[in-house]
């Protein structure tokens, strides 16, 4: 009995290792491709520090130290890329979230970030479902938005669907979603919230409903509250 028991603890202390050893192992090695495959996609350099197979909160792979752009434009800490498993024997993988961390983009950035998300002509070989970022700072050069969190959803030719972007104090939230043309309708919600330009007013409400595109900005409802009154 006790050489029994010894065998079944020896297999299954093999069978941890065997199914943890892998996410410990850095997988560097695979950096230029994927280097390389995010560049080909996005039109911009791309450079990663290292990489790492993660089986928390969900299989994927974990990229440190992430830049984009010749001047490193736009910078991360990490990016945790959680994969729906079983795709991976199919031709369409499936990523099921792409959570990035600590995001730092600088103003002139922002303008190209839309063709950074726009589908690649072909058959697609993955779909993207989601992109959360958290603790993203804005660079602007008049404003200070504070730090930032998003959610964006992606569609099955991944292109944009839809965001929800909010400030980490929970002062505010902007919902943004895909208009007719190339218009995106806003919706921002704010409370307890000061304006990041301009007077210095403090809203104890505020809920604005608009259009935008590369050229104006229509506001088609605001309601607001200031002082309790």
């Amino acid at each position: 009995m006790k050489w029994t028991k010894r065998l079944l603890y020896t297999a299954a202390i093999i069978g941890v290792l065997a199914i943890v050893l892998p996410f410990l192992i850095p997988l560097d090695f695979l950096v230029p491709r994927i280097e390389k495959a995010a560049s080909d996609k996005i039109q911009e350099p791309v450079a990663i520090q290292s990489m790492r197979l993660a089986l928390l909160p969900a299989p994927g792979v974990v990229l440190k130290g992430i830049s984009v752009g010749k001047f490193q434009d736009a910078k991360a800490e990490s990016i945790a890329v959680a994969v729906d498993v079983f795709s991976l024997f199919a031709p369409i993988k499936v990523v099921n979230s792409i959570t990035i961390e600590s995001l730092n983009i600088n103003q002139d950035t922002l303008g190209r970030l839309p063709d950074w998300f726009k589908p690649s002509p072909g058959p697609q070989q993955a779909l993207i479902k989601r992109v959360a970022l958290r603790k993203t700072i804005l660079n602007l050069k008049a404003v200070n938005l504070g730090a930032l969190n998003a959610d964006i959803e992606l569609g099955q030719d991944g292109g944009f669907q839809h965001a929800e972007i909010e400030a980490e104090n929970k002062s505010m939230k902007l919902s943004v979603t895909p208009a007719e043309g190339k218009n995106y309708a806003l919706d921002f919600e704010a409370k307890n919230w000061k304006p990041p330009a301009g007077p210095a007013i403090q809203f104890d409400s505020l809920h604005a409903v608009a259009r935008v595109n590369a050229e104006m900005l229509n506001l088609n409802d605001i309601n607001a509250a200031l002082y309790g009154g």
